[in-house]
């Protein structure tokens, strides 16, 4: 970017200009639109990843933030949320409070809360049209050139759908930092080829266009990795595969060809039946202990980061908040140790001003004295681009 290898460091705040939410406000915004006709909630299957509401989340929430369900209410079934985010909760720490509540018995409302939440991120952006793209993030893409990258702290799709669209220096195949990656595209046909990305996507936390294999067999040739493109495949079709799986495999009409409860639920929390195998989403969620962070996902992509911070010249960080739960583990990111200390640092975000977040922009790049706080909006940021 401008003649600099340029890292993009995009958090929450850089996805907010299209209308997702924060870690502050996706509890009362994003979790107060669904209504749920049944009287139970039932899990409903949305798209493609997973179910809208699950009633016995429900009833633990209403229980232990005393919130009585009033049946004469509007949208009474799901009234809790906002007022949940009204006590001031966000999604971080109502995250924490419920992994530190649930026990092995009822950790599968763990679960629940989870799918809910990739639901919830993937409603704004619909059906991920070329019109639809993130003005904002078409515009950042643009001016990406050869070796440069965006670390994404976000499970959007904006800035992926961005990257499909709007870059010829991308292809979905090779360009998110992991290997053996099945693209599932049927309106860009040329992102289906594998060519390499001479620039790279790292979906640090994961995101909800990307799957993973479950139980991987070292010596199959299936890949490890699927892309899920817009308008690819859903949930139902892969459910409607499944069953015709088990109609071949065990005979009809056989009970045996049904669905199990286990197998029923898989499909709930966003899993797929693709050619054969089980895949599931590739999601890290807003945990404080951070346990996901030991697995082969995050260690490629700890890797690969690391590669591409020995030559940044240029570190821009947009609508990254820093957010408390996510420090302690910054350092094996962003390690000083191998960032030269001539690297530029952009931030972008409202909170420049705030001696607080300075400090902890410090304390996660304490080699780099040259700190660039000029710009507040995400937005006029990516305007002002092209003027550079």
């Amino acid at each position: 970017m401008n003649g600099l290898q340029t890292i993009i460091v995009l958090g929450a705040g850089a996805s907010y200009c299209y209308g997702m939410p924060t870690q502050n406000d996706i509890i009362g915004r994003l979790f107060a639109l669904y209504d749920v006709t049944n009287a139970e909630g039932f899990p409903t299957f949305c798209e493609t990843y997973g179910m809208k509401h699950s009633f016995p989340l429900g009833q633990f929430l209403r229980k232990y933030f005393n919130l009585p369900e009033n049946p004469t209410k509007e949208n009474a079934k799901l009234d809790f949320w906002p007022a949940i985010q009204r006590k001031g909760y966000t999604l971080e720490s109502l995250y924490a409070l419920l992994e530190s509540v649930f026990q092995d018995e009822s950790r599968y409302l763990l679960e629940d809360f989870e799918a809910i939440i990739r639901t919830a991120i993937n409603e704004p952006t619909g059906e991920r049209t070329f019109e639809s793209t993130c003005e904002y993030h078409r515009m950042l893409i643009e001016n990406l050139e050869p070796g440069d990258s965006i670390i994404n702290f976000n499970w959007d799709t904006l800035a992926a759908d961005a990257l499909l669209y709007h870059s010829y220096l991308w292809f979905s195949g090779t360009g998110f930092g992991v290997p053996s990656v099945y693209p599932l595209i049927r309106n860009v046909t040329q992102k289906r080829h594998s060519v390499e990305s001479v620039v790279q996507l790292f979906h640090l936390h994961g995101s909800v266009a990307l799957l993973e294999l479950v139980n991987p067999d070292k010596n199959a040739r299936v890949p490890r990795y699927v892309y899920l493109g817009p308008k690819s495949y859903n949930t139902i079709g892969s459910f409607a595969d499944f069953l015709e799986h088990k109609k071949n495999t065990k005979g009809a009409p056989s009970p045996e060809a049904e669905p199990s409860q286990e197998e029923e639920c898989r499909f709930k929390y966003g899993w797929y039946w693709i050619k054969g195998h089980w895949y599931r989403p590739v999601f890290l969620p807003p945990s404080k202990y951070k346990a996901g962070y030991s697995s082969p996902y995050v260690r490629l992509m700890k890797m690969h980061i690391h590669n591409r911070l020995l030559s940044a010249q240029q570190i821009i960080i947009a609508g990254y908040s820093l957010p408390e739960a996510d420090i302690d583990y910054l350092s094996d990111i962003f390690v000083p140790q191998i960032i030269d200390h001539v690297t530029k640092l952009k931030v972008v975000n409202p909170s420049n001003n705030e001696e607080g977040y300075r400090m902890r922009i410090k304390q996660c790049f304490p080699g780099i004295s040259d700190i660039d706080y000029s710009e507040a909006d995400f937005k006029d940021f990516c305007r002002n681009l092209k003027s550079r």
